[in-house]
């Protein structure tokens, strides 16, 4: 039997990789199963990995915090794999070593791709320089294009390809930018009414073809997306992603990629009672 997990802090309390995971392996008649383990240290990752890396039948699986870069820094120093980012799913490849991917940060590509034409666009502004805003800036640090990061903190940023700067220069100069991504926590449960971006300022200052992207899905739309809705600025949540960051992971480790259709299908089924 192929096993695979979720590994993190508290995943036994809640995770729903197992019910997707498990729907897919069922749909897909493999001979498989994923649990969720906790797992919340180093030094439980070092012999979580000492203990089910060798046996043949592990695939690998899911990361959640706080462990998603202790993950990356376990396979770039046990097998050379020079993967960067925070690793959230791990599987087993070709050649028997293990391959490390943020499918986090390729589902939101996924949404915004299909939004807009990002290899058409002059300007971007990602705000947040948290561990998605940088692993997003990070991805798309080689699009030609002008990139600017938005932080409390731009003196303590430093990324090749990007301005930084703090959030008073994007409220002035909010038209400059053909997509938003915002990846901070502001506004991240919708019954807020806290929002990076003024009311009107989007009224008054919003490109006509601007996109704005949020990461945030919780009780959405949010009060930011709630005001693009309002002025006709075409905007999304981070709810798709939610889900494709698992369609990806599932298929990259049961090199099931042609079917990401059904995989997605599958999914939603299974977490449609939820």
């Amino acid at each position: 039997m192929k096993k695979a997990v979720i590994i993190g802090d508290g995943v036994t309390k809640g995770a729903r990789s197992p019910i997707l995971w498990n729907a897919c392996f069922k749909y897909f008649d493999i001979n498989g199963e994923m649990l969720a383990v906790d797992v919340n240290s180093k030094n439980d990752l070092d012999n979580f990995f000492e203990e089910h890396l060798r046996d043949s039948n592990f695939i690998g699986g899911a990361v959640a915090a706080p462990i998603k870069q202790a993950v990356t820094d376990y396979f770039y120093k046990n097998q050379n794999n020079n993967f960067e980012l925070p690793t959230n799913c791990f599987y087993r490849g070709s050649n028997n070593n293990f391959v490390c991917l943020n499918t986090d940060i390729l589902a939101a590509m996924h949404s915004i791709e299909r939004n807009i034409d990002i290899n058409n666009i002059e300007s971007l502004a990602i705000l947040g320089d948290g561990s998605v805003g940088l692993s997003l800036a990070k991805h798309l640090q080689n699009f030609s294009l002008k990139k600017t990061l938005y932080t409390r903190n731009p003196n303590k940023i430093d990324i090749k390809g990007y301005n930084i700067h703090d959030y008073e220069h994007l409220f002035n100069n909010l038209s400059d930018y053909d997509l938003i991504i915002n990846s901070t926590s502001v506004g991240k449960d919708g019954s807020s009414s806290d929002s990076l971006l003024p009311k009107d300022l989007i009224r008054d200052k919003a490109r006509e073809n601007l996109f704005v992207y949020d990461v945030n899905y919780i009780n959405g739309p949010n009060q930011l997306l709630r005001d693009c809705n309002e002025y006709g600025v075409k905007c999304e949540d981070g709810s798709n992603m939610n889900i494709m960051q698992a369609v990806i992971a599932f298929g990259h480790a049961l090199d099931l990629q042609n079917e990401s259709q059904k995989i997605l299908e599958v999914m939603r089924e299974a977490v449609a009672d939820l």
